[in-house]
C-alpha cells in the first residue's frame, strides 16, 4: 500500500516518476518490480515510455514478446518522440546482443538505409545492428567514436560486418 501511495505522488511530477524508474531498474529492487514498469510500456508520455522501455530492454535485458512489439512499434513510428526512438533501438540491441535476430536486424538494416529516416538517429541504428551482430559498443567506439552522423567513411569501417549481416538477411 505505501509504494502505491509513493507512485501515485511520483506520477504527478514526471521528471521525478522518470527518476523512481531509471533508478529501480538499476537497483536490486529492479527485477522484483517488473509490473510496476510494465503499467508504464504505454503511458501517455513518451519519456515515462523510455524510462519503461530503458528499465526493461536496456538494462534488465529481459527477452519478452510484449516489450519487442511494444519497441519495435515505437521505432516504427517516425513520428514518436526521439530519445524513445533511440532507447527502444539500444534496448532492443541490448537486450539480443549478439543473436542475430533476423527480424532486428532487418528493421534496423532498412531504417538505417531509409532515405526518409531522421538521420540523427541513424547513428543509434547502426550501433544497433552492429551490437545485434554481436560487436560491443567498445568494438564500435574504437572505429568511429562518437560519431553523430553516418556516411560512406564510416559504413566503410564496418564493410565486413555489414556484408556479413546484409547475407543473414538476404539469403535467409
Amino acid at each position: 500500500m505505501e509504494k502505491e501511495m509513493d507512485i501515485k505522488f511520483l506520477e504527478e511530477d514526471e521528471t521525478k516518476l522518470y527518476c523512481y524508474l531509471v533508478n529501480l531498474a538499476k537497483s536490486e529492487q529492479g527485477r522484483s518490480n517488473i509490473s510496476l514498469f510494465e503499467k508504464y510500456l504505454t503511458h501517455e508520455t513518451a519519456d515515462i515510455r523510455a524510462a519503461a522501455i530503458f528499465s526493461l530492454l536496456f538494462v534488465m535485458k529481459i527477452d519478452n514478446p510484449r516489450y519487442r512489439q511494444e519497441a519495435i512499434k515505437y521505432v516504427m513510428d517516425k513520428s514518436e518522440d526521439f530519445d524513445l526512438r533511440q532507447w527502444c533501438v539500444s534496448g532492443l540491441a541490448q537486450t539480443y546482443f549478439g543473436k542475430n535476430d533476423l527480424e532486428l536486424l532487418s528493421l534496423f538494416y532498412d531504417l538505417l538505409n531509409d532515405k526518409n529516416e531522421d538521420e540523427d538517429i541513424k547513428p543509434v541504428i547502426l550501433r544497433g545492428i552492429l551490437k545485434l551482430h554481436g560487436l560491443s559498443t567498445q568494438d564500435v567506439f574504437i572505429r568511429i567514436g562518437r560519431a553523430d552522423k553516418i556516411d560512406e567513411e564510416i559504413l566503410s569501417k564496418f564493410s565486413v560486418e555489414l556484408a556479413k549481416i546484409r547475407e543473414i538477411i538476404f539469403d535467409t
